[in-house]
């Protein structure tokens, strides 16, 4: 997963409680977990409730990163550096300005804390 280090540790958005940025190598052990914990994938997205293995993941990031059409940021709490989950934007549609959002947090210590209320705007 080759990543913009200059661009992934900027602020790319903060909120009171949240901040998003791009992802990083260091953060696929952390997101190996949340894929691999039924609790959250079933909660992530309305695909089949399957875990994936550390190649598929890194498919799905180098994917994500080189597409026109959707992208992923990190969710960290705002205070550290703590990945807490991943925000996604798919389906975007720039001529229309719409997109599907999905919201994940993946750190059960966190479940609870309004973190999505921060990156949708509402803190």
């Amino acid at each position: 997963m080759k990543r913009d280090l200059a661009v992934s540790e900027r602020n790319l958005l903060s909120g009171e409680k949240v901040r998003l940025t791009g992802l990083r190598n260091d953060d696929l052990p952390v997101i190996l977990g949340w894929r691999v914990d039924t609790r959250f994938l079933r909660l992530w997205n309305s695909n089949p409730l399957v875990s994936r293995g550390e190649g598929t993941v890194r498919q799905w990031l180098d994917r994500t990163e080189k597409s026109e059409d959707e992208i992923t940021f990190a969710i960290r709490l705002a205070g550290n550096d703590h990945l807490v989950g991943m925000a996604e934007l798919a389906e975007i549609e720039w001529s229309n300005r719409v997109a599907s959002l999905g919201i994940g947090i993946g750190d059960p210590e966190n479940w609870g804390k309004g973190g999505p209320v921060g990156v949708v705007g509402g803190r």
